[in-house]
């Protein structure tokens, strides 16, 4: 990682992914960072202590298995941010995060503002949003290839114990859920 200058074009870059409002906030706080490809930014030995704003290339994001193989989970571009899961739950994820390319990041110091970081709603909101769209897209790929190719078998018949009823009816009812086929679960995620 190669730290560079802070200067028009980082501000530009802070533009562009929406963060004016934190930087305008705690300045001192961003940095622009280079990464050459195959560069690992982060790994299960080494997390994340800052956030990472990709504004250019893309990142991959993969895990490996005990035998040494490796899976992807993600192939991150512009606008991704890393580090934001272990800056809410204080804990490395066990993936790789590898530069695809060459690639520039606006670098977010989050060892030394988090007290600054956690009290900004609009920079929570966007961990949140950050978050929220990493898990659609892994939901959605996992459930549409697993359900379409078969390999998953049929859902067993099991009982949900349902917290409140807005119809009145008895606290903590219980509910059976019929089990889904893979091609009924394939036909409505689509």
């Amino acid at each position: 990682m190669e730290i560079l200058q802070q200067n028009e074009k980082m501000e530009v870059m802070i533009r562009s992914i929406g963060l004016s409002e934190l930087y305008s906030a705690v300045p001192r706080a961003f940095h622009l960072a280079r990464f050459q490809k195959g560069e690992l930014l982060t790994g299960p030995t080494a997390p994340l202590e800052n956030l990472l704003f990709l504004a250019e290339g893309s990142v991959h994001i993969y895990g490996l298995r005990e035998n040494g193989s490796s899976f992807s989970v993600y192939l991150a571009d512009q606008r991704t941010i890393l580090g934001d899961f272990e800056f809410l739950q204080h804990t490395a994820l066990p993936f790789y995060t590898e530069a695809a390319e060459d690639v520039l990041c606006i670098l977010l110091d989050a060892r030394h503002y988090r007290r600054d970081l956690e009290q900004n709603v609009s920079f929570l909101r966007l961990l949140l949003e950050s978050l929220s769209s990493k898990f659609r897209l892994i939901f959605f790929d996992w459930k549409f290839l697993s359900a379409c190719r078969g390999k998953t078998p049929d859902f067993p018949q099991r009982t949900a114990v349902r917290p409140y009823d807005t119809q009145h009816q008895r606290r903590n009812a219980k509910i059976t859920m019929q089990p889904q086929s893979a091609a009924t679960r394939c036909a409505r995620s689509l």
